[in-house]
């Protein structure tokens, strides 16, 4: 009997030591088992609230997982589609039906743009990189450039990182990293963003009526978290297209300690591709490095055009216990340029040289104190430089150089509480603080007498700013709200600055939402166009502080809208009114001195549209957008309102989107009214101290159409078992090659035979023809 009782005592031990040691809280194991299998498990989170459940091995496979959780729970899964699952109660009696979004109410629909889609009811649109469908023209998840098909989201020149939303400029916009603010985001000036997409978790995105919790924007927020989860297994991946190439791994430390990392660089250093050649004809067009090699084209001239781009990332993991982790993230990004050119015949030579530098580091702490309190404290800095040096000698007749810096380094500290007070209430509290300091230097310096020299500092280059904010969020019945208050105190400015934010919902049926919001906004620091450097053409912006020459930036909006869903039909449609204030003719480029500032406003009335219909495994999609967008500054234009820069009044985008297995497919239609520019009527003066060109009324005049069309298509595989898979994937933008003028500018010239002064027309087209290759392996 004794040797029964210690059997048994032994057995109970080791159940119980084993119990401790893999049991799991339901929900992180849903989070895993999402990422592992590539999936998406919609759920009531009241369902999931302290269980806890026992998964010997992931790689199980889907269908034993799912059993193992439902045998340990009182849950069930249902299948949506063959991606797509949904958990809920199984003791419920009633018949099971889909959920709605009165039932999921976060959700207003999954697979918004294509899988990997989320809107939810807040108005934020969710994107998980690793889940993404292929797009027009995309084979790798780029997040900047897949966010400009939602509609009042475009890029007037093309990139990847210039990205407009509702009538607002990209400096408008609030650009985060796990908590860091980005002050650069690209690579190779613009064509790339900064971010590997197969580290990120999660982008959440708002075209307006974001939380109180963020501030210093006036146009949009992109907040990019990287993933926050423990892999139960390493992981890892590397992938090359024909611009670079890119690794990654994730891999656990201990049950509760993991580490992702990440690189990419370019090899255009190296040798070039046919997507380099064509990507640089639309960058370096109408500047010094194009002209050169036009010039420089015999054997008594030479030149010499080096480019790399190279990211970093780092995240370190710790879970603390089941209700508190600490989050280590880091990040590094670098473009660097160097143009050379040669002329032995009168012995001149050009030496332009780009270095541009953004770093960050964040820790987050998340507390999960209850099932209705929450805190999470971030802490993070960030740095962004940019240097610019070009240098001309000819001969030993005269030296000249031109020089751009441009540097931030920033602080930051954020604390947040979320209570819940009960199903209908939960108040949002905390307080951040920013300190800022910001430098830029531009200058022309020469050995020639004639020509003065010039050096423009910053001046005020610090700032610091203290912030309360709150919101209370509440639903009952059919209703949902949503008000928030941001105070600011800017010590530079010596004055407080209150951001309220109201949002209200309506459920009109369990298909059928409206929408209304209310928001005010102010912008600290924003860029300036600078034209002292203008003749090389590239990253002419200048990031500065606000101060009694240049305004704060001050945005109002009011918008009303409708979602509708009805079985495989999706319509989202919302009208807006926007108002930005503080804006300057630096801002917008509009006059070469420095000295002559004006300030003045631009009002934005728009509507955007979203149509979509699936079928099966077939999915279309028509985003549209209706946009007036007018400047007026008191002393341009006689006092009358004008187009703005970037009053593209239509827009339109159609997706046309496949998935067959492994297998997906992908083509897009781009439409763009024309863009208005500001004519040239002829010179004025007849001498180099004098001549100047005679300009028309501003941007009184408009471009050409746009059109674009794009294709991509990619095939993933498991060539030897499920712990291994391979990608393949091809894309072709702009099809048929049509070219369309994307900007006008114009430039006085000397015509070396009759020593007279010429107009000449500057024109920036659209990108030629563009294949792409992706080739991955993922373990």
């Amino acid at each position: 009997m004794r040797k029964v009782l210690v059997l048994l005592i032994c057995f109970l031990f080791v159940k119980f030591t084993h119990a401790q040691q893999t049991e799991r809280p339901l929900d992180r194991v849903l989070t895993d088992i999402e990422k592992r299998y590539e999936i998406s498990i919609s759920y009531n989170s009241k369902i999931v609230e302290g269980k806890r459940v026992i998964i010997p091995d992931l790689s199980i496979g889907l269908t034993e997982l799912f059993k193992l959780i439902e045998e340990q729970t009182q849950l069930a899964f249902k299948s949506v589609d063959n991606e797509s699952y949904v958990l809920i109660n199984s003791t419920r009696k009633e018949p099971y039906k889909i959920p709605k979004a009165t039932v999921l109410d976060e959700v207003v629909i999954n697979n918004y743009l294509t899988s990997g889609y989320t809107k939810r009811i807040d108005g934020a649109i969710n994107a998980t990189p690793n889940k993404i469908q292929a797009l027009p023209g995309l084979i790798e998840p780029d997040v900047l450039q897949s966010l400009q098909y939602i509609s009042g989201v475009q890029s007037p020149d093309e990139t990847a990182t210039g990205i407009n939303i509702r009538g607002g400029t990209p400096d408008h916009n609030l650009i985060l990293w796990d908590g860091i603010k980005m002050y650069h985001y690209s690579h190779f000036f613009g064509m790339v963003s900064a971010f590997n997409p197969y580290v990120i978790d999660n982008v959440k995105f708002y075209r307006n009526a974001a939380p109180s919790e963020y501030g210093s924007y006036t146009s949009g927020v992109i907040d990019i978290t990287s993933d926050e989860a423990v892999e139960p297994s390493f992981k890892s991946g590397l992938g090359f297209n024909m611009i670079h190439g890119d690794a990654y791994i994730k891999t656990p430390v201990t049950e509760k300690l993991g580490i992702v990392v990440s690189a990419r660089r370019s090899y255009t250093d190296a040798f070039e591709t046919v997507t380099f050649d064509k990507y640089s004809e639309l960058i370096f067009q109408n500047t010094k490095i194009t002209e050169g090699n036009e010039v420089f084209s015999d054997e008594l001239s030479r030149t010499n055009n080096t480019y790399y781009f190279a990211d970093f990332s780092t995240k370190f993991i710790y879970n603390l216990n089941d209700s508190h982790k600490l989050l280590l993230s880091g990040i590094y990004s670098r473009n660097d340029l160097r143009f050379q050119s040669q002329f032995n015949e009168i012995n001149q030579r050009t030496d332009d040289e780009i270095d541009i530098e953004n770093k960050g580091v964040s820790l987050k702490w998340n507390g999960d104190w209850s099932s209705q309190f929450k805190t999470k404290l971030v802490v993070s800095a960030s740095d962004y430089d940019f240097r610019f040096n070009g240098e001309e000698l000819l001969s030993e007749f005269f030296d000249f150089e031109t020089i751009k810096e441009n540097r931030i380094t920033e602080f930051n500290i954020n604390f947040s509480t979320n209570y819940k007070i009960s199903d209908n209430h939960e108040v949002i509290a905390g307080a951040n603080y920013t300190f800022s300091e910001l430098d830029f230097t531009i200058g022309n310096i020469s050995d020639v007498i004639f020509n003065e020299d010039f050096i423009l500092r910053s001046d005020n280059s610090k700032t610091s700013v203290g912030t309360l904010f709150g919101q209370y969020n509440y639903k009952s019945g059919p209703w949902r709200l949503s008000a928030g208050l941001r105070a600011n105190y800017i010590t530079s400015l010596s004055k407080f600055y209150a951001e309220p934010i109201v949002s209200v919902k309506r459920y009109l049926g369990e298909d059928l939402i409206l929408n209304l919001s209310l928001e005010k906004r102010y912008q600290y620091i924003s860029q300036i166009v600078e034209f002292e450097t203008q003749d090389f053409g590239l990253e002419n912006l200048v990031w500065t502080l606000s101060d009694d020459d240049i305004p704060l930036l001050e945005s109002e909006q009011a918008s009303i809208g409708v979602n509708a869903k009805h079985k495989d039909w999706y319509f989202d449609a919302e009208v807006y009114a926007k108002r930005i204030t503080g804006i300057t003719s630096l801002t917008n480029g509009f006059n070469r001195e420095f000295n002559a500032l004006s300030q003045g406003k631009n009002t934005i009335f728009g509507m955007d549209v979203t149509l979509k219909k699936q079928i099966g495994n077939f999915s279309s999609l028509a985003s549209y957008s209706l946009t007036q967008n007018d400047s007026r500054f008191e002393d341009l234009n006689n006092g009358t309102s004008f187009n703005s820069n970037f009053d593209i009044r239509h827009y339109l985008s159609l997706i046309q989107s496949l998935k067959l297995g492994g297998f997906e497919a992908s083509l897009g239609y781009i439409y763009k009214s024309p863009r208005p520019f500001t004519p040239a009527l002829g010179l004025q003066g007849s001498n180099a101290d004098d001549i100047m060109i005679d300009y028309g009324d501003i941007n009184s005049e408009r471009l050409t159409d746009y059109h674009r069309f794009d294709l991509s298509a990619k095939y993933s595989f498991k060539p030897l078992n499920n712990s291994v898979r391979v990608t393949l994937g091809a894309s072709l933008i702009n099809i048929f090659n049509r070219r369309s003028i994307l900007n006008r500018t114009y430039r006085i010239v000397l015509n070396t035979s009759d020593a007279s002064f010429q107009l000449r027309e500057i024109n920036r087209s659209s990108i030629k023809r563009s294949p792409n290759l992706v080739f991955r392996v993922e373990f």
